[in-house]
């Protein structure tokens, strides 16, 4: 299937510019980041994502964070190491996850940073993100 050049251009710009193992998915004309050695996600219900990323930047967690078409869910992206247990979705190694665009460019994903992404080597480790987040769960319980 022929990928279209702006889709190859935001693949690229992902790989190059922030180091993201990022691949091109043209059947749903969306930049998709491969979920494993270098980055991890975690998905977040939007009610309770707000206190968590307040939370992750009091402890200065540095994530990129973006929220679906319909506003209902969030997803940080962080780097992989271990995390305790949380009541939120941790997306599996081997997934992969679709992306928003970059600033300035158009796909119509209907996704849409709430934090715009960052290199690699800047993020967070997703330990420190569920820790960070910890209140939170124990504050539910």
């Amino acid at each position: 299937m022929r990928i279209d050049p702006t889709l190859q251009m935001v693949c690229t710009r992902y790989r190059e510019r922030l180091g993201w193992p990022v691949v091109a998915d043209p059947a749903r004309n969306s930049a998709r980041v491969f979920i494993g050695d270098l980055i991890s996600a975690l998905v977040v219900p939007a009610d309770e994502a707000r206190t968590v990323l307040s939370r992750a930047l009091a402890a200065d967690v540095r994530c990129a964070v973006f929220s679906d078409a319909i506003g209902s869910r969030w997803t940080f992206l962080v780097r992989p190491s271990y995390a305790p247990l949380c009541d939120h979705q941790v997306v599996r190694r081997g997934e992969h996850v679709a992306l928003p665009s970059l600033p300035g460019v158009v796909l119509a994903t209907g996704l849409r940073w709430v934090v715009e992404p960052q290199p690699l080597d800047a993020l967070s480790d997703l330990g420190a993100l569920t820790t960070a987040a910890a209140p939170l769960v124990a504050a539910d319980r």
